[in-house]
């Protein structure tokens, strides 16, 4: 069903845009290549010891190195791989969270700490001084407020003048002396559904859903949860040799048991390294700690359609850290910094951009 097409190595981070088909990869060494279905291009000189970058819109992309932030604009009207590269007034870390209509990154320049706010088009907008909210933004829930967290505590704050609009106790919220909770939390319609458990009292876990505005508790799902993912208005949790779902439009949820197939596999779900897409589970094996296979479950059969073991060259990792599914594509990457691509067999879009990885 799939096949590896892809083989880069020497790879500290990397990212796709599945709608332009472009893929970006950072070297251990700060060299970064740019690939599309049309070229590719090497930029090394001018993004020295970058450790992180992510795409923005209108062909921009923001590169993080050790000292320096840089913008680079892409020129498509000019030539596919003509690039312009410039500095950044600030020192920005990556990654930042998103709004519907701007940017946030920390920044801390000269012992003045803060966010700074960009547009779209990663332009300048202002300064937030610290501190903000509990402990600095987890999240953005619009383009006014954000999400912050403290040990068992969470709320939601005003972007404009820093004031708390509500905040929530874990603790009484599980009723529980021990509330951990897992931070996938999923915006949705004016709402936000998240997961608390104990790790010490086993009954003790649910998935709510409260109001984003007033923080109000809408429902609640007993004893279900996980690493939360949204996908075509069901939210998944998958663990171990089960996926729990949860149908939004019906509230209802349900367990689905795969034990007799992935103990047949030897295999394992790793609920933090999955990806829900149509009606497949892909996944890296592993209850815990990531091992160095990957697999395909088809939910509704509940059947292996594909596995792979991922050969890795380190003697300690020897895992899959890293796993993103985009229509189809997997890219996995792996603990010796190698990022492996997959796609299907016949694909029309394996010979468009996949043609430039030869001899990399």
């Amino acid at each position: 069903m799939m096949e590896l097409v892809a083989k880069i190595k020497d790879v500290r981070h990397y990212g796709y845009l599945p709608e332009q088909q472009q893929l970006g990869v950072l070297k251990r060494n700060g060299k970064m290549i740019l690939y599309d279905h049309r070229f590719s291009v090497i930029l090394k000189e001018q993004v020295k010891n970058a450790y992180d970058f992510l795409f923005g819109a209108n062909d921009k992309i923001i590169v993080a190195a050790n000292d320096n932030t840089f913008l680079i604009q892409s020129h498509t009207d000019v030539h596919s791989s003509k690039y312009t590269i410039h500095s950044l007034k600030h020192n920005l870390s990556i990654p930042g969270d998103k709004s519907e209509n701007n940017w946030y990154f920390l920044t801390n320049e000269e012992g003045n700490k803060g966010y700074v706010e960009l547009n779209n088009n990663f332009e300048f907008r202002r300064f937030l001084p610290l501190p903000m909210g509990i402990t600095g933004i987890l999240m953005m829930v619009d383009n006014d407020t954000f999400i912050s967290t403290g040990e068992n505590e969470f709320g939601l704050f005003s972007l404009q003048d820093g004031s708390e609009i509500w905040r929530i106790d874990t603790v009484k919220l599980l009723g529980s002396d021990n509330p951990s909770i897992v931070w996938d939390i999923i915006p949705l319609n004016g709402k936000l559904y998240f997961y608390l458990y104990d790790h010490d009292k086993i009954d003790f876990k649910a998935t709510f859903c409260i109001d984003a505005k007033t923080g109000n508790v809408l429902e609640k799902f007993d004893r279900f949860g996980g690493y939360l993912q949204l996908y075509q208005n069901k939210i998944y949790a998958p663990s171990w040799k089960t996926l729990s779902i949860l149908d939004l439009a019906t509230g209802k949820t349900e367990t689905l048991e795969f034990n007799e197939v992935l103990k047949a596999a030897n295999l394992n779900i790793n609920g933090r390294r999955c990806v829900v897409q149509d009606e497949y589970l892909y996944f890296v094996d592993g209850a815990g700690r990531p091992k160095d296979r990957l697999a395909i479950l088809n939910i509704a059969t509940g059947q292996i359609i594909w596995e792979c073991k991922i050969k890795t060259t380190d003697n300690a990792g020897k895992c899959i850290g890293k796993l993103h599914v985009y229509d189809g594509r997997i890219f996995a990457h792996a603990s010796d910094d190698t990022l492996h691509i997959f796609d299907k067999e016949g694909s029309p879009k394996k010979n468009s951009l996949m043609s430039f990885f030869t001899g990399d």
